[in-house]
């Protein structure tokens, strides 16, 4: 199966879990509160598209904990992808419709200690299935210090991807579901 047929089968898939959807989220920002962020000072977020775990409410809290929060700025150009700061889950602005771009000042990305990435699917070795495009990979192979936590729901969860892995694609160092961490 080649990732474009695969992502068209996984949204359908999410739309089976709509209506528990924000039971979801607030396990998964439970459990990032208690066994992700400890010391870490600057944290990548993302604004959730519809079907990707919302994680707004847990960056309210980290922003009242002084913590630096960005996002990346899509600009159509995956070589030229940057992080910027957001100070409230209002700091965003609409680009192309759909993704919500960061407001604030530009962040190194050599700073940035830990960062959620959503998906539309997972394997269980750590890789990741985007929305095409590469721009999380591009983002995120330019500092591999990072600790990157997988974001998504159990059903996006598979075995594993090695048909369909390249050499470009990013490993995520854990991967966190409605029910816990994946083993």
């Amino acid at each position: 199966m080649e990732k474009e047929d695969f992502r068209f089968m996984i949204q359908k898939r999410l739309e089976t879990i709509k209506k528990n959807k924000k039971i979801y989220d607030k396990r998964m920002i439970e459990i990032l509160q208690n066994d992700i962020i400890k010391d870490q000072e600057v944290i990548l977020g993302y604004f959730p598209l519809p079907d990707e775990p919302d994680l707004r409410d847990l960056y309210d809290l980290l922003i009242k904990k002084k913590k630096i929060l960005c996002a990346p700025v899509y600009t159509g150009e995956p070589s030229q992808i940057e992080v910027r700061r957001f100070n409230s889950s209002l700091g965003f602005k609409k680009w192309k419709g759909k993704y919500m771009n960061p407001t604030g000042k530009k962040i190194d990305l050599k700073n940035v200690e830990l960062a959620f990435v959503p998906g539309l699917a997972f394997d269980r070795h750590g890789y990741r299935i985007g929305r095409g495009g590469g721009y999380f990979d591009r983002l995120l192979a330019k500092n591999k210090k990072m600790y990157k936590v997988g974001l998504c729901y159990n059903l996006q969860i598979f075995d594993s991807f090695k048909d369909i892995v390249y050499p470009h694609d990013v490993k995520m160092d854990r991967i966190l579901i409605e029910t816990g961490f994946v083993k």
